[in-house]
This record gives C-alpha cells, sequence and structure tokens, in this order.
C-alpha cells in the first residue's frame, strides 16, 4: 500500500513507512496512560488511522487530508482481504459446540468493525451469547463484562474457564 500512495506522492517507499511508523509510535505513546483516548482508539478507528495517516503525511510537508482518507480505506480493505482466524479455529469451536459446552465472545471495540469480522468467519453460530463493547457499553477487562457472560451462560465463575489474547 505504501507503494501505492508514495508513488503517487512522488515520494520514495521507505520515507512514507518510516513516517507512518513515526506517526503511530506518537500516536501510541499518547494514549498509553489516557483511558479515554484508549476507549476512542477501540471505538473510532477509522478517525483514529486518519489522524495517524495525516500526521505522518505532514511529516513529509504534505497537507492533503482526502490522500489520508483514502489510505486509510485502502489499508482497512486490505487488512479485511487478508484477515485469517488461527489455525484450527473453527474445528476447535466446532468441537467445544459437540461436547456441548456453553461459549462466549467478548470484544471490545466498535461493533460494526467487529460484527464484520464475526460475519466474515461464520463465527456466531458458535456463540451463546456475543459481547461487543461498543453495543454493550462496557469494555475488558472491566468484570461487569464477564460478570454478565457469565449470567447469560447461567454459570459460576467456577464453572468457566477464559481463553483469549491480550494486545496492545
Amino acid at each position: 500500500m505504501c507503494h501505492q500512495f508514495a508513488a503517487r506522492s512522488g515520494l520514495p517507499p521507505k520515507a512514507l513507512v518510516q513516517a507512518l511508523r513515526e506517526s503511530y509510535t506518537v500516536y501510541k505513546h499518547d494514549i498509553k496512560n489516557d483511558v479515554e483516548k484508549q476507549r476512542r482508539d477501540r471505538l473510532d478507528p477509522f478517525a483514529v488511522r486518519q489522524e495517524t495517516v495525516e500526521g505522518a503525511l505532514r511529516r513529509l510537508d504534505i497537507e492533503d487530508r482526502a490522500l489520508a482518507t483514502e489510505m486509510v480505506r485502502a489499508y482497512e480493505a486490505l487488512r479485511e482481504e487478508h484477515r485469517q482466524l488461527v489455525s484450527r479455529a473453527l474445528e476447535t469451536l466446532q468441537r467445544l459446540r459437540e461436547l456441548g459446552i456453553h461459549l462466549a465472545l467478548l470484544t471490545n471495540g466498535n461493533a460494526m468493525y467487529q460484527r464484520r469480522k464475526i460475519r466474515q468467519h461464520q463465527l456466531a453460530p458458535y456463540f451463546d451469547c456475543i459481547l461487543i463493547e461498543e453495543e454493550f457499553g462496557a469494555a475488558k477487562p472491566g468484570q461487569l463484562v464477564y460478570l454478565h457472560a457469565l449470567d447469560q451462560l447461567q454459570v459460576s465463575a467456577q464453572e468457566a474457564w477464559m481463553v483469549g489474547m491480550i494486545s496492545h
């Protein structure tokens, strides 16, 4: 993607890559200790990405909001096209269902983005409960999300497992 957009802007691709990395690093440092900015990062990813790309372009003396928007759209399309589940994820979920294990999917973030991923990989049938931060109104690791999932599954914390990833 950087090669495509750098060429259109008359830039060396490495310069665009470096500017994007720097802008992203500054952004991540800026939200590191700010819970509200972290929440915005999860709930409005397009705007955050656009601001990060605009920051990168400014580093290269380019003021072009339309270009930043186009770059983010291209990035998101490419990301969605290449998104994959981990190996054997569906087989594992199917086996858990066959064993009668009740499953909940708890995810932070923007509902549109998360629902798109759930549809893309046909995950909904495997889960008895799906809680998405934007729809539910609370995020992990907040206790409310886990307690609601336990209630929906009608199990106690002692009867439940939590399986997942921590992403930064």
